[in-house]
């Protein structure tokens, strides 16, 4: 089953932001690669986390993990793309994004860690 996302269409051009902005899409998603893991955000806030499958002009593919199927996007739908799509999940059962994960390993590891650096230092000074 294939899942396409089509935008609302206009006879305007598209403003030279919205071209870069497409642009730095189409840059991120080479940049992540074929058959490398994802996660996309849409212009409407919705998450997709999977695997690309195919780059084209306008366009790109993903494999979507958790639904089981191919979903087109087309560019110009898309507001962010991150590499990899983190395997945790959070209380509600929602994928947590990997930048998102990798600040929450940090800061609990900052709680870990400052309070032994703490003691030792005390009891140092002893």
């Amino acid at each position: 089953m294939l899942i396409t996302f089509a935008g609302a269409t206009s006879s305007f051009a598209q403003t030279p932001s919205q071209t870069e902005a497409i642009e730095k899409i189409k840059a991120k998603v080479i940049r992540v690669g074929m058959g490398q893991d994802v996660t996309v955000k849409t212009a409407n806030r919705d998450e997709y986390h999977g695997t690309v499958q195919g780059i084209e002009d306008t366009a790109f593919k993903i494999y979507e993990v958790d639904l089981r199927r191919m979903i087109d996007f087309k560019y110009s739908e898309v507001a962010k793309v991150q590499s990899g799509y983190g395997h945790s999940r959070d209380l509600t059962g929602a994928r947590i994004p990997p930048r998102k994960h990798q600040i929450g390993l940090a800061l609990g590891l900052a709680v870990i860690i400052v309070p032994v650096i703490i003691v030792v230092a005390s009891l140092g000074k002893h």
